[in-house]
Parts: C-alpha cells; structure tokens; sequence
C-alpha cells in the first residue's frame, strides 16, 4: 500500500483525461488513474482540424504528425437525397481534419503526460472516494490512497465519480452503433479515400478509411429497432450493409470477408445534471456526450479538458464551466435538430419520426 499526494487526481486517461492531465502539469501535481494498463480499441475515430490548435498548445504537433494517421479528405454524404454531396476541406481555415490510428494516438497523450511529471497509475479502480475537510480521499482496488485537491471525472459516458456524488444522466435518444473494421486497398479510388455518410430506413451508416489500409464500418438506429440477441453476431451488419446502394461504390462486398466485427456500443446524446461539484468536476463524455453523427466527440473532449485547465487555473471552475458546459450543449442540440431535420425521405418510419418531432428539451 502507497499514500500519493497531489493537488489534481485524473479518474480516466482517454483523450480527456490525458488531455486535462497534460495541460494541467506545468503548474500542478496530477495523478492519472486508468482501469485498463493500454488505451482499447474504439469505433471513434475522426478528429476535425481545429483540434490541430490543441496539439500546437500542448507541444504535441509534430509528434502528432509522425503517427500513422490519414488526413481526411471530406465526407460524400447521401443525406436527404440518392446523390452523393461532397463536403471537403478546402474551404475550412483550419485546413483538414485526420482519421485516427485511435490507440496510437491515446497512447501518444499518455506517455507525453508521464514523461512530463504526471504520476500514471494503472490498471487501477477507485474502490471509495471521502471529502475531507480540504481534500478528497481516494482509495484504489490495489490499496493505495490518493489524497488530492481536486477530482476530474473523466470516465466517458459511465461518469462513474461523478454520478457516485448524486450528478443524474439524461439521454437525449436512445442511438446505438453496430461497428467493426474491415480490411481494404483504400488507395483504389477517391470514394475509398472519403468518409461516407448514408441515411438509411431506420438509421444510418458512416464509414471512414482508417490508416493500415483499414476501414471503419458502422450503422446507426435507435436501441429499440435493432435486435441486439441476434446483431451480437456479424452476419446480420453484413447483410444490413450489403443492401445500402450508396456504399456500394467502396467496394465494401469483397471486404466484408475480412471484418472484425466489434459488436454494439452506445451512442445516444447525454448530459449531466450537475458538472461539477465541491472540487470536482466531470469532462469530455463524461459531462456531455454525442451523437456521433457531430464529429466531434474527440475534439469535444479535448477542447473541454482545456477549459477546465484554464478555468481551474483562474479558480473560476466552480462559478463558469457548468455555464460553458451548457452553451455548448444548446449550441449541439440546435445543430443536431436541424441536420436529422434535413432527411426527408424516411419520415415514415420510426428511426426518422422521432427526430423529426426533436424538441429542445435536453436544453433546459
């Protein structure tokens, strides 16, 4: 058993965490803890450009660029019409976005943040958290305790501290992926090269290029329109996606052989009641979550760990990040409401139905 001291414990080393974690160690003692020893594999993996603003802050950017990551070209998006509509990024200041080698680039965030003074601890859980008079005290499945100032959640959509401190979540839909990877000479073609978004009857379908000649695929609906028993399995993803004319062009047919089909994840839009609290607060997924048809899950959770730093920095967390926290999830659910609201073609069904009567509730 060890005792650790710090003035900011981290619960989670995601891009979040490892973010918060690396722009909070130039002036703060900051322990990361993790579950997991190495970063998972994960169906996220497009990162917009101005993250790339992030990566300069944190003295990340050309290591970042020595990865193996593909530059994103734009998306083809069949989206309200039969006809493929490109979206590239000529036009964008920040110039293009990247599809990520995820865990190398999770792995990168954290040996960074070790390298530069924050004390990594995993795997490890934290069994108890007690507040004590001026700090809190953590206590880990392996018997160690951490006593800290401050204690940042960032367990994804779990908000595993977060909610033990009485924070509620509220979704916002019910929105599943079923994803996996398949195997694919991305070069052959420029629809190859593109991410493809494609609305669907009851949902909708992305795939991106993914570095090594991989490519992600998934499909998007509602829980309650998937037979989760029987999708657990690959065969019917491969029929699902067999029949969509618009991925046809990716040569998806012959590629399927090889997928690694990586089962149902979440991926509905939540919140948290409460983001922060008597010196703790909760970032990235774990304060508010996306849908993924935004992109911007991964530049959500580092733009707001970067916030927190700031704010902690200023001692102005209490008083001004849940008010951040909920302009930008006004701003998202405006911008989701209105892109669902642009598929027309489906209004009959279920999936589309609902979006189409999308309220502003989450707002409030």
């Amino acid at each position: 058993m060890a005792i650790h001291t710090s003035d900011i414990a981290i619960i989670g080393s995601g891009i979040a965490g490892a973010t918060a974690a690396l722009a909070l160690a130039p002036s703060a003692r900051v322990i990361m803890v993790d579950k997991l020893a190495q970063p998972p594999a994960r169906p996220g993996e497009c990162l917009p450009a101005p993250a790339g603003r992030i990566l300069r802050t944190l003295g990340l950017w050309e290591a970042f660029l020595r990865q193996s990551h593909r530059v994103s070209l734009g998306v083809q998006s069949y989206w309200g019409t039969a006809h493929a509509h490109i979206q590239d990024s000529l036009r964008n200041p920040d110039g293009h976005g990247w599809h990520l080698n995820r865990p190398e680039f999770e792995t990168l965030l954290r040996q960074t943040a070790e390298a530069r003074g924050v004390n990594m601890l995993n795997p490890a859980t934290v069994t108890a958290a007690r507040r004590n008079v001026a700090s809190w005290q953590l206590t880990l499945n392996s018997g160690d305790v951490i006593n800290t100032g401050w204690v940042i959640d960032a367990t994804g959509r779990n908000a595993c501290f977060a909610r033990q401190q009485g924070a509620r979540r509220t979704s916002d839909d019910s929105l599943i992926a079923a994803w996996g990877i398949i195997s694919q000479d991305i070069a052959r073609g420029m629809q190859r090269s593109m991410a493809t978004i494609a609305a669907a009857e009851n949902g909708w379908w992305y795939s991106a290029p993914l570095p090594n000649n991989q490519r992600l695929l998934a499909y998007h609906t509602d829980q309650a329109l998937l037979n989760t028993a029987q999708w657990r399995h690959s065969q019917p993803f491969k029929n699902a996606a067999l029949q969509q004319s618009a991925l046809a062009g990716l040569g998806i047919d012959a590629s399927l052989a090889t997928l690694d089909y990586r089962g149902i994840t979440a991926a509905h839009s939540t919140k948290l009641n409460q983001v922060c609290g008597n010196c703790w607060a909760a970032i990235g997924d774990a304060a508010i979550s996306f849908d993924p048809l935004s992109s911007q899950g991964m530049y959500n959770a580092m733009a707001s760990a970067m916030q927190f730093a700031e704010l902690f920095k200023a001692g102005a967390v209490t008083r001004e990040y849940p008010k951040q926290v909920q302009a930008i999830w006004q701003h998202y659910i405006k911008h989701k409401t209105f892109f669902y609201g642009q598929e027309r073609r489906f209004v009959t069904q279920r999936f589309w139905q609902a979006r189409q009567l999308m309220s502003a509730f989450s707002t409030a």
